[in-house]
């Protein structure tokens, strides 16, 4: 899951666009908020987007980039799960 920082005077709509692009050369739109996570120091957003086009390719902020359904990843980042499986919820 790409993810990142909102820039000063960015909103998080627009910060989640920026950071798809950088980290998966991925143009995304309609970013729509499926999940909040509160904690100490910091919020986590979680958003569903509408994939507009690009080409699918690693960065110096990803090592790895693919297309995977959840249950075929073995290893989570942090509680990047969770995470995902409250957004997905929200879909259904």
């Amino acid at each position: 899951m790409p993810g990142g920082w909102v820039d000063p005077g960015e909103t998080p709509e627009q910060a989640v666009v920026r950071e798809v692009a950088e980290e998966t050369g991925l143009q995304v739109s309609a970013p729509r908020l499926l999940n909040t996570e509160q904690r100490p120091a910091s919020v986590h957003y979680t958003f569903g987007c509408t994939l507009d086009g690009g080409d699918l390719q690693t960065s110096d902020e990803s090592l790895e980039a693919a297309f995977v359904w959840p249950d075929e990843i073995d290893q989570w980042h942090t509680d990047h799960q969770g995470r995902l499986a409250a957004a997905l919820a929200e879909l259904a």
